[in-house]
């Protein structure tokens, strides 16, 4: 019986081990960003330039022509060798302007 416990604790132990490294993440580079507006949307395309899917969390904090801002936050998922647009508006409704908005990118490859 002490056999069998020991095994299925064994297992067990493999088990939970195998889980924890599981969806764990890597921060990761190799992603560009580039900014553009077209009245009260802002629009952020990053392009992946890795040879697998990464996550990329899009924080950008939009300044309209009133020079009002705002902050928002995307995530995206990127396949290999691909880009991805992310668009956002004002807060208040007035036009976008890219010159004096910023972003700033965090990517991750996951597994």
């Amino acid at each position: 019986m002490k056999k069998y416990l020991l095994i299925a604790f064994a297992v067990l132990g493999i088990a939970v081990a195998s889980y924890a490294q599981y969806g764990r993440c890597q921060v990761t580079g190799n992603v560009e960003p580039t900014m553009s507006s077209s009245g009260s949307s802002l629009y952020v395309t990053c392009q992946n330039y890795n040879n697998y899917m990464v996550n990329v969390t899009v924080a950008i904090v939009v300044v309209d022509k009133n020079g009002d801002s705002c902050a928002k936050d995307r995530t995206i998922v990127i396949p290999a060798n691909s880009s991805k647009k992310v668009e956002v508006t004002t807060c208040s409704g007035a036009s976008a302007d890219a010159n004096n908005s910023s972003v700033r990118i965090s990517v991750s490859k996951c597994d």
